[in-house]
């Protein structure tokens, strides 16, 4: 007997997509749906968009788009204009630019779709009129302390706009800040003064707690659901342990080259862990596949020195891989379906 109303309840149960469209296909292949009722099933379950989800992700994305083109816009127009307007012109204009996007934000409602997206588009010209400052005046400090500066004088809007992307934006600052300062403390690999810790190991560190923290607080915080910023954090972590492991192998006589690959097996461990249960997010899964992939054809190379040696590793480990996240795909679906059934 078809039950079209099972993906529905899944999708309620699970609160994953992946997880409710596995539950339809999985419906679908067992009979239990009826032959093309799949698409409507989506539909209706919301995971396929109809011409009113067309227009949410239009609604979504567009004002995204426009803050982009708005930032890129004002740095074009001050890049072509730069040599016709004096010291004044270009803080009167940096600073009237930020104060009607603020107004519009205020006036347009911050509650609705525009207003946020206006603060994050105040929240990213902060920083081209620092730089002003900073090249007007020659003040000497570094790059680091004008991004910390940027990052909290962005705090009080991050705030009120109740937006992933404001706090996203406010994250992105922060790290390449934190990138800075630590590049400035004498390189990537090595703490100075401090018994030579490695500076990717702090960055490691710092890069899990953000992502520790954003993993707990959108389960509390309704605005801060959206997956894409714990990708982009979990890639970046990923990006920096599967350097310093590359650089490790590369560089036999490199100091704690051990504790990068103790570190890194540990990020593997605790991402599979953390986002491979109980409704796997493959997305995660998958980049930490890439890495294993990167590695493997880093050590490969290492101890063969032959292109063809690594390349056949390298194919090796990426159909594992695929193998490995078909397994999860396949479990989930499983899990889904028995789900609905019950």
């Amino acid at each position: 007997m078809p039950i079209p109303d099972a993906p529905s309840t899944t999708l309620a149960t699970t609160g994953d997509s992946a997880a409710s469209t596995a539950a339809c296909l999985a419906l679908a292949a067992s009979g239990a749906l009826a032959p093309g009722a799949l698409d409507q099933t989506l539909v209706r379950a919301g995971l396929v968009p109809d011409a009113r989800g067309w227009s949410r992700l239009g609604s979504t994305l567009l004002p995204a788009l426009a803050t982009l083109l708005a930032i890129a816009g004002v740095i074009c127009v001050v890049a072509a204009n730069w040599q016709e307007i004096g010291r004044f012109g270009r803080f009167g204009l940096g600073l009237a630019v930020l104060t009607v996007v603020v107004a519009a934000a205020l006036v347009a409602g911050l509650q609705g779709q525009v207003g946020p997206w206006l603060l994050v588009l105040a929240i990213g010209l902060i920083g081209p009129l620092l730089a002003l400052h900073g090249q007007t005046y020659q003040t000497g400090a570094d790059v680091y302390r004008l991004m910390f500066i940027w990052a909290g004088l962005a705090l009080p809007w991050m705030l009120a706009a109740r937006l992933a992307a404001a706090w996203a934006l406010v994250l992105v600052i922060v790290q390449a800040a934190c990138a800075s300062w630590l590049g400035a403390r004498g390189g990537w690999w090595f703490w100075p003064g401090a018994g030579h810790w490695p500076t990717w190991l702090v960055a490691a560190v710092g890069q899990s707690l953000l992502l520790a923290g954003w993993t707990l607080a959108r389960r509390r915080i309704d605005w801060l659901a959206p997956r894409w910023p714990l990708w982009l954090l979990a890639a970046g972590l990923l990006l920096i342990l599967s350097m310093a492991v590359h650089v490790a192998l590369i560089q036999s006589l490199l100091p704690w080259r051990w504790l990068a690959v103790a570190a890194w097996l540990l990020a593997l461990l605790a991402l599979g862990w953390a986002f491979g249960r109980p409704a796997p997010d493959l997305t995660i899964l998958a980049m930490v596949m890439v890495s294993v992939v990167w590695v493997a054809c880093a050590a490969a190379f290492q101890a063969s020195h032959s292109i063809p040696v690594a390349a056949i590793v390298t194919l090796a480990a990426t159909g594992a891989g695929t193998w490995w996240l078909r397994g999860y795909q396949l479990g989930l679906a499983g899990a889904t379906a028995s789900e609905g059934d019950r």
